[in-house]
């Protein structure tokens, strides 16, 4: 669950390709994918003309076949992220089949805690593109990293910077929201002083716990929940203190429900992390 370097290297490359696989993600570079697909003669195309997704989640039947679900989707952003470098994190985590791309760490990092917000219904990267003036009235483009759907119908814009850049990317910002934008709603600038390491680490462990979680052992870890005082570790809601994967992602999913929440929310989520029970 740790962060991985892209490299051209062939030998370091191919390990590095199971690897990405392996957690669900798949580089830029290796994967070719289909702007559109045949059906019964014509070409059936996800996008409408503002690039949001209007049938990636369909299904396709005819009398001779039964339904199949379209594959991943290209991100549809104003541009791809950069190639200009031989060792980078370009790449891209995949959600709603669609790839969100990222081409630093911090990138990867803020995708990553992204996908695991509960009111998060679509993202897409490298959007919107918009024009702003600057303070002597010249007019200049800007691509934000990631937009943002909320299932309350609001558009976030956000742009990805390390905190050194903060002042200089928010000042950006205020030209930006300074005439009337219809991309989005909001705009703020996430830095790596909130997508840390940390809070990286607990996403993906959230994201692991998604897929992992069986309703079993999340009704047994809620019903030793129950029993137990306000404040735990988290190894107390293991079976007699026996760590176990199933047990441990139906903790973490607990967790990612809002029934558990960590005391300290900058630590990683760890067996000996200090648990509030939300009765």
């Amino acid at each position: 669950m740790r962060d991985e370097l892209v490299n051209y290297d062939r030998l370091t490359r191919d390990r590095q390709r199971k690897m990405l696989e392996r957690r669900g993600e798949v580089p830029t570079r290796s994967l070719k994918l289909e702007s559109s697909l045949e059906l019964s003669g014509s070409y059936y195309s996800p996008f409408d003309v503002i690039g949001h997704v209007t049938g990636a989640d369909k299904l396709y039947e005819t009398e001779s076949h039964p339904p199949v679900i379209i594959g991943v989707i290209g991100h549809n952003g104003a541009r791809s992220v950069a190639r200009n470098s031989n060792r980078s994190y370009r790449g891209h985590l995949i959600f709603d089949c669609r790839e969100v791309q990222h081409e630093s760490r911090i990138e990867k990092n803020v995708a990553q805690i992204l996908i695991t917000w509960p009111d998060v219904v679509n993202i897409w990267s490298q959007l919107p593109r918009v024009k702003y003036p600057d303070e002597y009235g010249n007019w200049h483009s800007h691509t934000f990293d990631y937009l943002v759907l909320l299932a309350d119908g609001r558009y976030l814009a956000i742009s990805v910077k390390p905190e050194s850049r903060r002042k200089e990317e928010e000042a950006k910002l205020k030209q930006i929201v300074s005439v009337p934008q219809s991309d989005f709603d909001e705009a703020f600038v996430f830095t790596d002083a909130q997508a840390t390491r940390e809070a990286a680490f607990n996403a993906r462990f959230i994201l692991w716990a998604r897929k992992n979680a069986n309703e079993e052992e999340i009704t047994a870890a809620r019903e030793i929940a129950r029993l137990l005082p306000s404040n735990v570790f988290f190894w107390q809601l293991f079976d007699d203190g026996i760590p176990h994967h199933l047990r441990r992602a139906a903790i973490v999913k607990l967790i990612d429900n809002g029934e558990v929440v960590p005391i300290d929310p900058l630590a990683r989520i760890t067996d000996w992390c200090r648990l509030r029970i939300v009765h």
